[in-house]
């Protein structure tokens, strides 16, 4: 094979930061990896409202269609490093193989667009897939700023990198781990009045109802999905709680562990 290392990444870490939460292997051709990588990020980015001159545009659409093809026109093919795309609390991220001119920050000044896989390139302006040579960083600079209010990050080098960040409302909705682990911490040190323990117990509990109502089982990340005011941590406290009282069974299973009704199980719901 000419290209026996070709593969693209494309992860979304979330919840799971130390694994994954979803994720696709393209090794497929250009032409399909394309489409597949663009609807695997369309998927779990957001949507948000941005008029552009008057009329309504979908940012994260331009967003998406420009990583993804510099991700797979712009890339060293026969280096060994595997091309990575990866959606997290902050945003979205780059990285690929690069034959770089120069190793630096790529800017709209420093702009210098040189083709490093003209005949690739080319065949995806014809199909309508890209456009021609720095079109692509200006786009990405110009709706990053209506997306998020921020430029992105990027960066050439023997590997390219690229960063754009979520709109803020997303950013709040999925906080960061630093400001999970700081309200944690602040519940766990009784600062957070018993009222707001007590509606994260409730919805612990409304939660665990529907999963053992759904699936009979469940893992603590399962709850995190459905409670997101709080981090898998205090989830997993919660859990161990209602392991003591008797309501859950915990058993391992492989590096996981599942719950499963009790001996004292019912409804969970109500106050504590």
């Amino acid at each position: 094979d000419v290209m026996p290392l070709y593969r693209t990444d494309a992860v979304l870490k979330r919840v799971e930061t130390d694994r994954y939460d979803d994720r696709l292997v393209c090794r497929s051709n250009l032409v399909r990896a394309h489409d597949e990588l663009v609807g695997f990020c369309e998927k779990w980015l957001p949507d948000s409202f941005v008029l552009d001159g008057g009329q309504r545009k979908s940012a994260r659409d331009v967003i998406v269609r420009e990583l993804v093809c510099n991700c797979l026109i712009h890339r060293e093919f026969v280096s060994p490093h595997i091309a990575r795309i990866t959606i997290d609390r902050e945003g979205i991220r780059t990285r690929n193989a690069s034959r770089a001119l120069f190793a630096g920050p790529v800017t709209l000044e420093s702009l210098d667009p040189t083709p490093k896989n003209p005949i690739i390139a080319n065949f995806f302006t014809q199909m309508g897939r890209s456009e021609e040579l720095g079109s692509g960083t200006r786009s990405l600079y110009k709706f990053s700023r209506l997306y998020t209010g921020k430029d992105p990050v990027l960066e050439d080098g023997d590997q390219f990198t690229a960063f754009v960040p979520v709109p803020p409302v997303m950013a709040s909705m999925m906080g960061s781990e630093d400001d999970r682990e700081a309200a944690e911490e602040t519940e766990r040190s009784g600062d957070v009045g018993g009222s707001r323990r007590s509606r994260t117990r409730a919805e612990v509990e409304s939660a665990v109802d529907d999963l053992i109502a759904r699936y009979g089982s469940f893992p603590a990340s399962a709850v995190s999905e459905q409670v997101t005011s709080v981090g898998e941590r205090t989830i997993r406290r919660y859990l161990s709680d209602m392991v003591k009282e008797g309501k859950l069974v915990s058993s391992p299973r492989g590096r996981s562990t599942t719950y499963r009704p009790g001996n004292s199980a019912g409804s969970f719901g109500g106050d504590c």
